[in-house]
């Protein structure tokens, strides 16, 4: 925030900050939303049968490595920012976990 190193801040550059900080959270949150649509979308196309076999045969929760193998065999584009941010979109109470019921419910059918 001290841009100007002069060990004060004032106030504009905080309001200045807050405003950056807020456009781009908005801007993340929007983007993790198109991509949860993207992987919605293929698998209300058919096309992630195999990967929802899998989680269906999981038993309680899952670690960010299979989540990421899982939206990565949804949607093989995602980047690793953007399957870490649907991650973190997943782990709300930021356990290390994903409990299956929840993946299923935010991707199922």
């Amino acid at each position: 925030l001290d841009a100007g190193r002069t060990g004060t801040v004032q106030l504009a550059q905080v309001a200045e900050a807050v405003d950056r900080w807020s456009s781009e959270y908005s801007a993340r949150c929007k983007r993790y939303q198109d991509l949860l649509q993207r992987v919605q979308a293929s698998v209300k196309s058919g096309t992630a049968n195999p990967v929802f076999e899998k989680v269906r045969a999981a038993t309680g929760s899952f670690e960010f490595g299979t989540f990421q193998f899982l939206l990565q065999q949804l949607d093989p584009t995602l980047s690793d920012a953007d399957i870490l941010g649907c991650w973190h979109m997943q782990d709300k109470n930021a356990d290390g976990t994903v409990t299956k019921d929840d993946f299923m419910r935010q991707f199922g059918k």
